[in-house]
């Protein structure tokens, strides 16, 4: 089965940045485990960041403090 392909995933791209986005949240991550975040100053370059790497809006969503 073949998905149209605006909706086919672009995994070329995926391969591409997934060790450079991984590593970023991963650095971001402990970070915070040392360091704590309170005022999201970190999260905020996190989310710029991954924002040049991937060209998507991380801004828009709500992700920040859902524990």
């Amino acid at each position: 089965m073949q998905l149209r392909k605006e909706i086919e995933p672009q995994l070329d791209i995926a391969e591409k940045f997934y060790s450079e986005i991984l590593k970023s949240i991963t650095d971001y991550t402990n970070f915070c485990d040392k360091n704590g975040d309170e005022e999201n100053i970190e999260y905020q370059k996190q989310e710029n960041k991954l924002h040049k790497l991937t060209g998507k809006d991380i801004q828009s969503r709500t992700f920040r403090n859902r524990l």
